[in-house]
């Protein structure tokens, strides 16, 4: 049986067909770099573009919907663009840094925890928090 320009029979060989039709059809996909890195993996990269392009597209429209002026709402879009997308980008990036400096602390804190625990330094620790004094067994 010829469909579309192959064969194709019954069985698992129709079933591998269609594999293979299926997975000829999805396009590669590509990789964006910016000197030699991946926009994907830059945190906040994919926010601050979405937030720019969104604010400059309301903006420029709504200036040229009030006043009938393309050339100067091209300006408000791509100033608004500009703006929205520095000041979004500071703030973000600013955001993510402080809650990965807050994660590298607590996962140093963590590994402390391991090492101490059980050990007299873990026992003085839990001393001074509390302000008792630890029963000392005596032999």
């Amino acid at each position: 049986m010829c469909f579309g320009g192959q064969f194709m029979t019954t069985g698992t060989n129709l079933h591998g067909a269609l594999q293979r039709m299926a997975s000829s059809d999805e396009p590669e996909k590509r990789e964006v770099t910016l000197h030699g890195r991946k926009l994907s993996n830059i945190p906040c990269f994919r926010q601050t573009y979405l937030y720019g392009i969104g604010s400059g597209m309301v903006a420029g429209l709504t200036y040229f919907m009030l006043t009938s002026r393309p050339r100067t709402a091209s300006h408000v879009a791509f100033g608004s663009f500009f703006t929205v997308s520095l000041s979004y980008w500071f703030y973000c990036r600013y955001t993510w840094s402080t809650a990965s400096f807050h994660h590298r602390q607590l996962k140093h804190a963590m590994q402390q925890q391991v090492m101490t625990e059980g050990t007299e330094r873990d026992t003085a620790a839990a001393v001074k928090e509390s302000g008792e004094r630890p029963e000392v067994a005596r032999a």
